[in-house]
């Protein structure tokens, strides 16, 4: 079968090795790579080196063990510094830092306000817990990707109760190989996270079946007993089936 990409399925490495699938709803049939001189910032089969990229990308070691966390249903976000003082015990006095505004937009860095700590940047009394998250736009994700070592260093001075690992993301559209990169990428970040002695949390980024059963498989093997998980991009086929339903209840 000759696929959108323009490669022989049937006698291709990468599918062969699992990086790839075969088609999904990918758009690389429409790209115009070569015409753009290849700008786009997709990791793409048309483009050189995509594959090496990925595979040097992924992630032998299994997931790193994480602690229980008591944590209530619903997990206020402040945005911003409150001007006057709220009961939160209904929340176990728990709340969430949004990432967007914890990172300057580069994603380079944690932004001057939160240097005191977030309970002060946010004007919350200091018997509250935070959990930080990073559902934040792609082009700070990237940033903080690039400098994410030196973050972790940073993290470590705030006392968040957990840490939401960035979810980098996975989108319906885009090339399977990018879909593996990111998978891969916010397995990474997790690791990392933990080997500083952050709280970190696992963000389940997924888009097909295979994704599932690959988190599904890292979970129940490597003693993680809390995670994050995203409901926004979810394949045609198991949206159609709601079969991702009965996958989320294994895990």
């Amino acid at each position: 079968m000759i696929s959108l990409c323009g490669r022989d399925c049937n006698s291709c490495v990468m599918k062969k090795e699992k990086m790839c699938n075969g088609c999904s709803m990918c758009d690389v049939s429409f790209c115009k790579c070569g015409e753009k001189r290849k700008r786009c910032m997709v990791v793409c089969p048309n483009k050189f080196g995509s594959f090496t990229l990925v595979k040097n990308t992924i992630v032998k070691e299994p997931l790193m063990g994480n602690k229980s966390l008591d944590l209530p249903i619903y997990i206020p976000v402040m945005p911003d510094k409150i001007k006057e003082n709220f009961n939160f015990k209904a929340n176990k006095n728990i709340i969430a830092v949004h990432g967007e505004f914890f990172l300057n937009a580069a994603g380079s860095k944690i932004t001057g306000a939160y240097n005191p700590g977030f309970r002060a940047a946010l004007n919350l009394k200091e018997d509250l817990s935070g959990i930080l998250e990073f559902y934040i736009k792609d082009r700070t994700l990237e940033g903080f990707w690039d400098n994410r070592k030196s973050i972790y260093k940073e993290l470590r001075h705030q006392d968040f109760l957990g840490i939401i690992a960035p979810n980098f993301s996975v989108y319906e559209d885009a090339p399977r190989l990018e879909h593996i990169y990111n998978i891969q990428r916010s397995k990474t970040v997790y690791n990392e996270m933990i080997s500083e002695g952050l709280p970190a949390i696992p963000d389940i980024s997924w888009y097909s079946k295979e994704d599932l059963n690959f988190w599904i498989k890292e979970i129940k093997s490597n003693n993680i007993k809390t995670i994050a998980f995203s409901f926004m991009n979810v394949d045609t086929k198991l949206k159609a089936s709601n079969l991702w339903k009965l996958l989320l209840a294994r895990i």
